[in-house]
């Protein structure tokens, strides 16, 4: 096959790792902001208002907030980190389609990375999105936060096997596990 098919391969690896983790980190920030925004069953969805007469002071006609409001910004913070996975093997594979004996199987190695970076995101975002909508219903918010951790691991996963994965030299990986 000509090196176009390799470009090809490897472009495709950098564009699905891009797309698919900011994906993630978007459908992650999309339903945790809507779980800060949640005041009991009032919900704030760009500029229309669905109001619980509960939710509303009637002295102020304001919003009534918890306190802990800038707590859950965390995981808007931490949807964030998912997209720079992303974009951390982009820019890897982008380097490396520069390099003049670039093959095939390094196309295919870096489409596999880009894969399995973007894949890991998009069920991590996922995976935090569903955690985060429901932060103001959390009893403790170190409960909420470590399980938050632990669905961004996935995603942190997911971007060591693809830079493992990128950083194969021949056929053999260059980092070596064993278990």
């Amino acid at each position: 096959m000509s090196s176009e098919t390799a470009f090809f391969y490897g472009a495709l690896g950098a564009g699905s790792a891009l797309v698919l983790a900011n994906a993630g980190a978007a459908f992650a920030t999309l339903r945790t902001a809507a779980g800060i925004l949640k005041y009991g069953d009032t919900v704030v969805v760009g500029t229309w208002v669905w109001v619980d007469e509960e939710a509303v002071d009637t002295q102020t006609k304001a919003f009534k907030r918890p306190p802990s409001d800038m707590n859950c910004m965390v995981g808007v913070v931490m949807a964030g980190f998912l997209g720079i996975y992303g974009i951390i093997l982009a820019v890897i594979i982008q380097a490396q389609l520069s390099s003049p004996t670039y093959g095939l199987a390094q196309g295919y190695k870096h489409l596999a990375a880009g894969l399995t970076v973007g894949g890991s995101c998009l069920v991590s975002g996922v995976a935090m999105g569903m955690i985060g909508s429901h932060v103001k219903q959390a009893k403790s918010f170190i409960t909420w936060l470590l399980t938050m951790i632990f669905a961004e691991s996935l995603g942190l996963y997911g971007l060591i096997v693809a830079l493992l994965l990128c950083n194969q030299v021949g056929g053999s990986p260059s980092v070596v596990l064993f278990m």
